[in-house]
């Protein structure tokens, strides 16, 4: 701290990675205090958007910060950092929650950002979504997607086909039609056939004749 004291006296540059390693250890010695005011400063300054930066802040430091912050209901100071991040084109979405594979907590921090009022990027949806997918919690992802949907987002086409189909083949499908008339709704229909096929070829009859019930309802 004495140095990067020094630094900004004497007016050499700190970059993002200066404060990084500050952060990072100041959370391994359970500090959080001192990490929060630093934090603040590198937020504030933008200094992690520094075209000229050369040293940058490593997913070691940010990762137990976002952590202590979203667990702490510092959800808007978490998400200003992600957005940094982001901008900065580092691929850490919900950063530490993701890595650690715990794509619930994830989730309740997503919620907890939408309750404050903040507008989140697509691509923090795409990362929750996959992670709840991948770990098999659908019916969860799905209400994420419908989440995204309706703050009149249209991307990952693809990841919501997966969404769709693996809804209707665990026999979620009074669930899954309402994702697909959402869908509808916003111009951004399913493709009926393929989803279909897939329903057929595996055998899951029923499901396959309620879709194809809907579709026919909906000419």
């Amino acid at each position: 701290m004495d140095v990067l004291k020094a630094m900004i006296r004497l007016s050499i540059p700190a970059e993002a990675g200066h404060y990084g390693i500050l952060i990072e250890n100041f959370c391994k010695a359970s500090q959080y205090n001192n990490a929060v005011k630093l934090l603040d400063k590198l937020t504030e300054k933008e200094i992690i958007l520094r075209p000229q930066s050369t040293l940058h802040m490593e997913p070691s430091a940010y990762n137990p910060i976002i952590e202590y912050l979203c667990n702490n209901g510092q959800t808007a100071k978490a998400e200003i950092l992600l957005r940094q991040l982001m901008k900065m084109g580092v691929q850490e979405p919900i950063a530490s929650y993701l890595k650690k594979n715990e794509s619930a907590d994830a989730k309740t921090t997503l919620d907890s950002m939408i309750e404050n009022g903040h507008l989140l990027d697509s691509s923090l949806y795409r990362s929750v979504m996959e992670s709840l997918f991948e770990d098999g919690r659908i019916q969860t992802a799905s209400r994420v997607m419908k989440t995204m949907l309706e703050k009149g987002l249209k991307d990952h086409e693809e990841l919501i086909a997966k969404i769709l189909e693996d809804l209707l083949m665990r026999g979620h499908v009074e669930e899954a039609i309402g994702r697909i008339d959402l869908l509808m709704v916003i111009d951004l229909a399913p493709h009926f056939d393929s989803l279909l096929s897939v329903l057929c070829e595996k055998g899951k009859t029923i499901s396959a004749l309620k879709l194809s019930d809907f579709g026919l309802e909906r000419d």
